[in-house]
């Protein structure tokens, strides 16, 4: 809702002062920086977030694995660590990380391996922290930039404007 709010009057201020046969030049130019800007704005934020998760991961998983037992936690940090690398999907209803417990394993460790296993949730959560700053400074820098734009004032009419009105006229 806030982009279509935003794209018909950014359109309308940059396409105001262009002259008429100058329009299908300009509107072109807008909407291929508009698409690049798109594109290299998603892959900053998505390296920042597989850097952050990269990192956030592997401290998440030995704070939470850090409580299971040897026979288990070494596992359970290699399933994690195998599933990172390999690309796998981990967690909970994932197969990559799982630890496959054996039979009759009693439940209370059963569940502190099934809370480790929320090491992802966590992790994805302490990634998402630094990697909106980047779009949150990026838009704080953009706003900056428009409030220091002064406004030029035009000695005369709207070119557009002066045509019509010469052809008006005769």
């Amino acid at each position: 809702m806030g982009i279509g709010c935003v794209f018909g009057p950014m359109v309308t201020v940059a396409m105001y002062r262009v002259e008429p046969t100058m329009a299908g030049a300009a509107s072109g130019v807008l909407n291929a920086l508009r698409q690049i800007g798109t594109v290299i704005g998603s892959a900053a934020v998505g390296a920042v977030l597989q850097n952050r998760l990269a990192a956030s991961l592997r401290g998440e998983a030995a704070k939470r694995a850090s409580d299971l037992p040897a026979g288990v936690r070494n596992p359970f940090l290699e399933g994690l660590r195998h599933a990172a690398e390999s690309g796998q999907e981990a967690g909970v209803g994932q197969s990559g990380a799982m630890v496959h417990l054996p039979q009759g394993t009693p439940s209370g460790l059963a569940h502190r391996v099934q809370m480790a296993a929320s090491t992802l949730e966590h992790g994805v959560v302490h990634a998402m922290r630094p990697t909106l700053a980047l779009p949150i400074i990026v838009i704080a820098v953009g706003a900056l930039a428009c409030f220091l734009v002064r406004r030029r004032q035009v000695a005369g009419p709207h070119p557009a404007t002066k045509s019509a009105d010469l052809s008006a006229s005769s």
